[in-house]
């Protein structure tokens, strides 16, 4: 229905082996953060994100663990030199971990 507001989502199955989801930008950039709906990732809060540091491929990297299974929610923000955060202008991108995994992403790709 346009104009309808979906929840966040995330979900976790008891007692699973820890994943790992590595989220790359290729392009070497300052002040990304990851943020979602997971509480690994901040519960969608900038200042609890998830920053993204340099990788030895020249662009930037976090890397996430969570349970197998966890399903979330997620975008980019970049926070300025003056502390002002802008989120990446495109919808939530979505992810499950069941195995350790990389994923290359472009800000508001």
């Amino acid at each position: 229905m346009p104009g309808e507001v979906l929840a966040s989502l995330t979900i976790r199955v008891l007692n699973p082996a820890p994943t790992r989801l590595t989220l790359r930008v290729a392009e070497a950039s300052e002040g990304l953060i990851v943020v979602g709906s997971a509480p690994e990732l901040g519960a969608w809060s900038p200042e609890a994100g998830v920053p993204l540091t340099p990788d030895p491929a020249g662009g930037v990297s976090a890397t996430i663990v969570a349970p197998a299974g966890t399903v979330f929610a997620y975008k980019l923000v970049r926070r300025g030199p003056d502390g002002a955060v802008t989120w990446e202008e495109r919808g939530d991108r979505y992810a499950l971990l069941n195995e350790d995994a990389e994923v290359v992403v472009g800000w508001g790709e």
